[in-house]
């Protein structure tokens, strides 16, 4: 028997394989990175840094040369521009000399080394004639330093300028030959990684057409076979083997459930049929449908044994229920009746209870305005005693007044007495004095028998005042005594009209509760009648079933049930003095 690979082992190859392919990719993908890395650092390094220190000198060259001239011919009438230029000559040409200096330390090829070499050259006559040219300057003899310029200045500084610039040219091509190299290099190994990467997916392919060729078709033929036994048609044949050892289990594993479905499927059929002494053995606890079918079996003969018998049973005792369901209804028209007299005499007292309850709510609010006025009475009365208190002490205060008139008056007399005695000893020049005082004399005394019968009439009215501030707080005590009677009056009436209205309330639920028992009694007349209908009805059925359960086929698994008759006696009910029976 040829081996059959399983798909663990399958997708492991495939797998190895192309993660070996995926790592040797990573590999020449990195090392392309580094070399690019490396290439990036060395141009910069040899070319790039070297190339811009040589250009920062070439500047410096240039500034030197724009000082020189700006010494000579711009600042020629200004000394201290002419010193400021010089001074920038010379820290320009120590700037020069550093850049260079730098740029020849990254080099290491022979040719550009000679370069810098012969521009160093160059350079250093440039400078010789750029400080001969400041020296002439700093003499003071301008022609002189321009006659040299001209003479040797000039082209020494072309010939520097021009070393310079092969300098920058040179180190230019040096970087795109090296960049170029760079780039050929990039293609190749691009090239290579795209031949592995077309070889991975070419062995992707392979693996994933292998692997559906054996998984998609065994699942699709198990999927069709699936939606046939999903609609209910099971009589299905599975014959494929598969090369995966997995897929052939599973084909194996979904043709022997086909198979128990088939049994099963069959057993069902021989039950619809009303055939119920087949026979079916479970696989195993966990079969479901084999151990629901056993048992339903297995019930459903017991079930259809125990039918039989209630029926027989219902049927008789259905025909016993009509008849008492009959008598019921009479029995329930009858106290239907009653009730409905009780509730008439009910409803009556009600009535009567709800005007008894309304008289004393009307009681409740005459007393309640009686309470009211007579508080507002008692508060009037209140505001008299004060007011009478407040005459009385006016009283005293004006009777303290006219004592004070009556000191006067008394003093006036006295002064007017005084007055009397001094004259007489003027003799006859106090005569006049004497008569005025005389006349005041008698003024005084009049005063004083005013105030003295005012005084009188004062205090008789502080006594009536007195009397009537008595009177009224006699009266005030009187109202409210009465208001404390009326309170108690007024919570009798409110608990006379309070338990009135309770009563009516709980007459009118009686009334209410009666007119509910009574439409139960007439519901439960009714519900009698429909019984006794339902239990004739119920009779015909059990009989029509009894027939249909005759088609069935048991096992003789139960015996005989004895049949149970249901007795029934009719009831002896007093209502109202009235002897019913039910």
């Amino acid at each position: 028997m040829k081996r059959k690979i399983s798909i663990r082992t399958c997708i492991i190859l495939a797998f190895s394989l192309i993660l070996i392919l995926l790592l040797g990719i990573v590999v020449l993908s990195l090392s392309q990175v580094n070399k690019a890395s490396n290439m990036g650092k060395q141009l910069y390094n040899e070319y790039g840094q070297t190339q811009g220190e040589a250009g920062m000198g070439y500047a410096y060259f240039q500034e030197v040369r724009c000082n020189l001239r700006n010494t000579l011919y711009l600042y020629a009438d200004d000394p201290e521009k002419q010193a400021d230029a010089i001074k920038a000559i010379e820290a320009a040409e120590e700037k020069m000399y550093q850049k260079f200096n730098d740029a020849k330390s990254g080099l290491d090829h022979q040719e550009a080394l000679d370069l810098l070499e012969d521009t160093r050259d160059k350079m250093d006559k440039y400078v010789e004639d750029t400080n001969k040219c400041v020296e002439y300057v700093q003499a003071g003899q301008i022609d002189a330093a321009r006659k040299h310029l001209m003479d040797f200045g000039i082209a020494t500084a072309n010939e520097t300028a021009d070393c310079i610039t092969k300098v920058i040219d040179w180190l230019e091509d040096a970087a795109d030959t090296a960049l170029d190299d760079f780039e050929a290099q990039k293609d190749r190994q691009n090239t290579i990684l795209f031949l592995m990467l077309i070889f991975s997916v070419l062995v992707c392919i392979c693996v994933i057409a292998y692997l559906v060729k054996n998984i998609q078709k065994p699942v699709i033929m198990i999927a069709g076979i699936a939606k046939k036994i999903a609609v209910g048609e099971v009589n299905v044949e599975l014959s494929q083997n598969c090369a995966l050892s997995e897929m052939d289990d599973l084909v194996s594993s979904f043709r022997q459930m086909t198979q128990n479905l088939q049994n099963q499927a069959d057993v069902m059929n021989r039950i619809s049929q009303g055939d119920l002494r087949a026979e079916i053995t479970a696989h195993s606890q966990q079969d479901a449908v084999g151990v629901a079918l056993s048992r339903l079996l297995k019930d459903d003969n017991q079930t259809f044994g125990t039918i039989r018998n209630a029926t027989n049973q219902i049927s008789h005792g259905s025909s016993q229920i009509a008849a008492a369901s009959q008598t019921l209804a009479q029995g329930s028209t009858e106290q239907a009746s009653a009730i409905e007299q009780i509730a008439a005499s009910i409803s009556d007292i009600a009535g009567k209870t709800k005007n008894n309850a309304s008289q004393a709510d009307e009681v409740n609010q005459i007393v309640l305005q009686a309470k009211e006025d007579v508080l507002e009475g008692n508060k009037r009365m209140q505001e008299m005693v004060a007011a009478m208190g407040e005459i009385n002490e006016a009283s005293e205060n004006i009777q303290k007044i006219i004592k004070v008139i009556d000191d006067i008056a008394f003093n006036t007399n006295i002064l007017a007495l005084n007055a009397t005695v001094e004259a007489a000893r003027a003799g006859e020049q106090g005569k006049g004095f004497a008569v005025v005082a005389e006349e005041v004399r008698s003024l005084a005394g009049r005063s004083a028998e005013a105030s003295s019968q005012t005084a009188e009439m004062i205090e008789d009215s502080i006594h009536k005042v007195k009397r009537g501030g008595e009177l009224a707080q006699e009266t005030a005590e009187a109202l409210r005594i009465v208001s404390e009677m009326i309170e108690k009056i007024t919570g009798l009436s409110e608990g006379i009209a309070k338990a009135s209205n309770e009563q009516a309330s709980a007459t009118a639920q009686i009334d209410q509760a009666l007119m509910q028992v009574s439409q139960v009694v007439q519901t439960n007349s009714a519900t009698s009648q429909q019984c006794a209908s339902a239990s004739e009805e119920l009779s015909g059925q059990a009989h029509g079933l009894e027939e249909e359960l005759s088609r069935f086929q048991l096992k003789d698994v139960i015996g005989n049930m004895p049949s149970q008759t249901l007795e029934y006696s009719e009831p002896d009910i007093n209502l109202l003095g009235t002897n019913m029976k039910y």
